[in-house]
Order: structure tokens, then C-alpha cells, then sequence
């Protein structure tokens, strides 16, 4: 048993299920990993900077164009320097839609509040739920492509 283990964990070519290289999948994990713990924080900072019992525009828009939303790009461009293996192509669209829906949220918020509409805020909080789903989402495949590696031995 122990031979069999040493020779499976020795094999340079180890390839997943799906046919992709181990080795890449562990490299898009972690150039993933820095991204994620980064959209952490930030949604900590903002948990902090906005009381959940009231959220108003004229608190949450200042701290949107100043601080959440330059964060959010920078992840979304580190983001688009990734390239997925083809396995883990449907998980890299999951954070791409995550990203670009928390954007648009606050898009959505900013301009809601320079051009006085507030039916723009309400649609804030729709594309933000939108948001969490498509994180659930990646949070789920990056569980799977996880649990694959497990299984293969390779964490």
C-alpha cells in the first residue's frame, strides 16, 4: 500500500478525472487564493463601515467610490491574469460573474445616488444577491475541485 502511495505521489504527470494536470489546478488554486482571502476582507471592511440595520445611500456610496469599489477592480484585473485550466474554467466564471455583479452593484448604487434615483438603489441590492449566488457558486466548485485533489492525494 505504502509503495503504491510513493509511486502515485512520485508520477510527475499526475492528471485529475477530467484529464487536467494536478500540478496546474494546485497553481490556479493558488494564484487564486490571494483574490479570495482579498474579497474577504473587503467584505469584512464593508460589514464594519455599514451597519446591516441601515443602509443608506449617503453612508454606503462615499465609501463605495473611495474605497470598496478601487479594491473591487484590482481584484477583478488579478482576476483576469488567471488562466484556468479547462476544469476549472466553470469555477474561474463563477468568480468573473461574482466580481462583475458586486461592480455593477455599485455602479448601480453611484449613479443611483448622483442622478437622485433611488429605484437604483433597490436594484443595488438585487444585483448584490445576485452577487452572493454566483459566490455560492464558486465557493461550492472550489469545494469540489478541492475534495478531487484530496481524494488524488495531493493535499
Amino acid at each position: 500500500m505504502l509503495g503504491c502511495c510513493l509511486l502515485v505521489w512520485g508520477c510527475g504527470d499526475q492528471r485529475s478525472e477530467g484529464g487536467a494536470d494536478i500540478g496546474e489546478i494546485n497553481t490556479y488554486l493558488d494564484r487564486l487564493k490571494p483574490i479570495l482571502q482579498e474579497l474577504r476582507s473587503l467584505d469584512v471592511e464593508i460589514a464594519r463601515a455599514v451597519p446591516a440595520d441601515s443602509i443608506s445611500s449617503d453612508v454606503i456610496v462615499p465609501l463605495i467610490e473611495s474605497r470598496f469599489r478601487p479594491k473591487l477592480l484590482a481584484l477583478q484585473a488579478q482576476a483576469r491574469q488567471i488562466n484556468p485550466t479547462p476544469e476549472l474554467a466553470t469555477t474561474h466564471k463563477y468568480l468573473e460573474a461574482y466580481l462583475r455583479l458586486r461592480l455593477e452593484a455599485f455602479e448601480l448604487a453611484i449613479r443611483g445616488a448622483r442622478q437622485g434615483q433611488p429605484e437604483l438603489f433597490a436594484q443595488f441590492g438585487l444585483r448584490l444577491a445576485e452577487a452572493d449566488e454566483a459566490g455560492r457558486a464558486l465557493k461550492t466548485a472550489l469545494d469540489q475541485a478541492r475534495l478531487r485533489l484530496v481524494a488524488l492525494g495531493n493535499i
